[in-house]
């Protein structure tokens, strides 16, 4: 229901957008490169139709689970509430820098990957004219070029979700470690098995934690194409109405 939900959303959203640009006037056709309206609507209508939702509900069902397995283990544990606040906030300070970094280096990759695409399709065009001025090197050295921008930017992407991945780690440690010393600590007060148990389920939920916040941004990511793509039907302005005023012919006619 959820997907289907998240698909027809899309549909009404690329119809909205398709529909704007067909009315657009030729100054605008003129204006912008053939590569990023194609970008558009393959990568970024792309990306809301197979992609968005698959993160989505991934990232709604690991909160629920990590919030129940954190539940659980401060049941045991009361006193690992404290511990588990500061690593809270301290958690939320970094997953705003990340949703933040990874956001913009998002809407850069999509940004840097136009040129890429405009270039192919005036080179596939203009085949022959290349061929008879022999400008083949020329022609490779600039794809070669806005090639490697775009690389750059889904380096940079990536190198991101590293440096979360680690950071989430020490954290996912020493959460490990606090449930580790209470279970020490309160030998005999608690049975044995509550403690294994304890311990298993922060296990699992620091290693999910990872994976949460990784499809949170992901999510968060992909709504840039979804920004891009209301953006053409919120900005451009149609050549004429739709809404026409009819006559009818005279009887005579």
């Amino acid at each position: 229901l959820f997907t289907k939900f998240m698909l027809q959303a899309s549909t009404n959203l690329h119809d909205s957008v398709f529909r704007t640009v067909l009315r657009s006037p030729m100054s605008f056709f003129e204006s912008t490169p053939t590569g990023r309206i194609l970008n558009r609507f393959s990568k970024d209508l792309d990306d809301i139709d197979t992609q968005l939702p698959v993160f989505a509900s991934a990232a709604l069902q690991n909160i629920f689970f990590v919030l129940l397995g954190a539940g659980f283990v401060a049941s045991i544990f009361p006193l690992l509430l404290t511990a588990i606040a500061v690593l809270f906030v301290i958690f939320l300070f970094i997953s705003r820098l990340f949703n933040r970094t990874v956001r913009e280096l998002k809407r850069l990759e999509s940004i840097s990957r136009s040129p890429v695409v405009s270039h192919l399709g005036s080179s596939v065009q203009g085949l022959a004219t290349i061929h008879a001025f022999k400008k083949n090197k020329e022609y490779q050295r600039f794809f070669h070029d806005v090639l490697d921008q775009t690389t750059v930017c889904l380096e940079a992407y990536q190198a991101a979700g590293r440096w979360l991945g680690f950071r989430l780690d020490v954290m996912t440690l020493t959460l490990v470690a606090l449930t580790a010393l209470m279970v020490v600590l309160t030998r005999g007060d608690i049975p044995s098995a509550l403690g294994a148990l304890a311990l298993t389920n922060i296990a699992q939920v620091g290693s999910m934690l990872q994976f949460t916040v990784r499809m949170v941004a992901e999510t968060e990511a992909r709504f840039t194409s979804v920004e891009r793509l209301n953006y053409y039907s919120e900005v451009l302005v149609p050549e004429e109405n739709e809404e026409r005023e009819t006559t009818e012919a005279p009887h005579l006619w």
